[in-house]
């Protein structure tokens, strides 16, 4: 017995060691073990999580995404606020189904009426993606009213029992594989705690290695930290500063702040406020910022910005174009009249200084530009000006048809006289007012401003309604002169015909006179033939009694 304590005395380090190693492969096992319980029951409890997240994301992400893009294309009606298509909905909706049902076929999920009632939310979620195809092409073909009464009817409203219906089921399976799930997480966890424990008052020499250890896991933090800020500057907003930082929760408030500003800057967006800028964005650090959050919400600004200007033109032109047209209808009567306001109107419209409205006249074969009205000031000059058709610039405007824009004006070409005395405008436009390929008159506007694009186009459309209203003046005019002649020679007509019915009359009085006259003649000479033939007669007897007369003498 002494031998065997002297032994076992002798060998105790060797023992002791022997236990500690025995103690702590068997602690190391159970551990691993427990780890792999842990971890199984950590993915399981995930898992369940999961479920629960992707049954939901068809009613909470899906949904949403039909009923705002339905809203926005319907307020909106532009494309762009479709900014995630029919076909990328559908294919969510696909990957989604596809991964619930991998999880519950993972999860051996058998109960037949919870099946059903998944399938069921599946089926109404389907619908309710091919009612967003319905109705965006309801407002593509402008069928509005439909439109209406299919959103009046709430096709949404029909998901939410059935969507309850299926999270009742899953949700109740899901919560016992999570709380079995949980037991043996627990379990691990205090069987684990035990085995440190116990490692812990054998294994003191392991503090140095997991001293170390903390080192490492300090280090690498240290390292995350910085990835994270370096992310936080590359996705979101890069300020300038250096990406090396060592409090984490200042980098964490960093990315809390730039997600608050991105956030409030699309706010101001959304409201119509395209001036808001990103609070810190600088000349020295835009160029950073060009491919992360913050330079890609800017970039938005300015094409929202432009595409809003772009709409105020379209509005100012249509608005312009609208009165214009209104002002030549009501002023077609006479054509300096008709100048005269159209000069006025697009001077004021365009904020001009001065401009004249010159009219393509033709006199014995040669044309000339006749300056019909004059604007300057808001005060109309009466100035006679006659150009010829192939002189300046207005020949050349007339000549080719084309718009010509000057920027910089030759001094004493045009001056603008007021109050302070006398100007040279900074920019003049000259366009040839054409219809049917045809310029019958020439507009010249001069400003100390200049003239937009849309302004431009503007003008020249205006030109085409007022070439048409000229050249019906000038027919109306060529039709008054005609008929004003017509009804002259047709007056001068009546006159020679009145003048010649009262000849006719005075000719018929005087052949009646003279049928009476011949009439009284011709029985005054029958009267004279019978005279003359009874003193014929009455010679003849007498030559006949003197016979007698003789015969008997003798």
């Amino acid at each position: 017995m002494s031998r065997i304590v002297t032994s076992l005395r002798g060998n105790l380090i060797n023992i002791t060691l022997i236990v500690v190693a025995f103690l702590l492969v068997v602690g190391a096992s159970l551990i691993f073990f427990n780890r792999s319980v842990i971890d199984s029951n950590l993915a399981l409890q995930k898992q369940t999580e999961q479920v629960k997240y992707e049954l939901r994301y068809a009613h909470d992400e899906i949904t949403r995404y039909v009923d705002v893009t339905i809203r926005g294309y319907a307020i909106i009606r532009n494309e762009k606020y479709l900014y995630i298509s029919h076909e990328k909905i559908e294919q969510l909706c696909r990957a989604n189904f596809k991964r619930l049902d991998s999880l519950l076929a993972v999860q051996h999920y058998q109960d037949p009426e919870g099946l059903k009632a998944v399938e069921q939310y599946k089926a109404v979620i389907w619908n309710f993606i091919d009612y967003h195809g319905y109705m965006v092409n309801l407002l593509r073909k402008e069928k509005i009213e439909k439109f209406k009464a299919e959103f009046d009817k709430d096709k949404g409203a029909s998901i939410g029992p059935v969507y309850q219906k299926a999270i009742k089921y899953v949700h109740t399976f899901e919560d016992e594989l999570h709380q079995k799930a949980q037991f043996r997480y627990n379990l691990a966890m205090q069987s684990n705690i035990y085995i440190q424990f116990l490692i812990i008052l054998i294994g003191l020499p392991t503090i140095a290695l997991i001293f170390l250890r903390l080192r490492k896991d300090a280090t690498q933090r240290a390292e995350l930290v910085n990835e994270f800020e370096t992310n936080n500057q590359k996705y979101l907003f890069h300020s300038g500063a250096s990406t090396h930082v060592k409090n984490a929760q200042e980098v964490i408030s960093n990315s809390i702040v730039n997600l608050r500003t991105a956030a409030n800057f699309v706010t101001h967006i959304s409201e119509g406020d395209y001036e808001v800028e990103w609070p810190g964005m600088t000349t020295q650090n835009a160029s950073l910022n060009q491919a992360n959050l913050a330079g890609k919400l800017l970039q938005m600004r300015e094409q929202m910005k432009k595409v809003k200007q772009e709409e105020d033109n379209r509005n100012w032109v249509n608005e312009g174009l609208a009165q214009f047209s209104a002002l030549v209808r009501n002023h077609q009567n006479t054509l300096s009249v008709l100048a005269e306001e159209c000069i006025r109107f697009l001077a004021k419209y365009l904020k001009a200084q001065q401009g004249s409205i010159f009219v393509v006249t033709e006199q014995y074969g040669e044309k000339y530009l006749d300056m019909t009205a004059c604007f300057a000031f808001d005060k109309k000059k009466f100035i006679e000006k006659r150009i010829n058709a192939e002189t300046g610039l207005l020949g050349q405007a007339y000549l080719e048809g084309a718009t010509i824009l000057l920027r910089e004006i030759p001094q004493g070409y045009v001056d603008i006289t007021s109050g302070l005395g006398e100007a040279t405008p900074n920019f003049l436009i000259i366009v040839p007012m054409r219809y049917n390929d045809t310029t019958e008159a020439i507009l010249e506007l001069a400003t100390f401003g200049s003239f937009e694009p849309h302004q431009v186009s503007f003008l020249e459309k205006c030109g085409e309604f007022l070439a048409a209203a000229l050249l019906n003046v000038k027919t109306t005019d060529k039709m008054k002169a005609i008929l004003e002649n017509t009804q002259e020679q047709t007056e001068a007509l009546r006159a020679q015909e009145e003048e010649m019915r009262q000849n006719m009359e005075e000719m018929q009085t005087t052949q009646e006179e003279m049928y009476r006259k011949t009439k009284n003649l011709e029985e005054a000479n029958l009267e004279l033939e019978e005279k003359t033939l009874i003193l014929t007669q009455l010679k003849m007897e007498n030559e006949i009694l003197k016979k007698k007369l003789g015969l008997v003498k003798k």
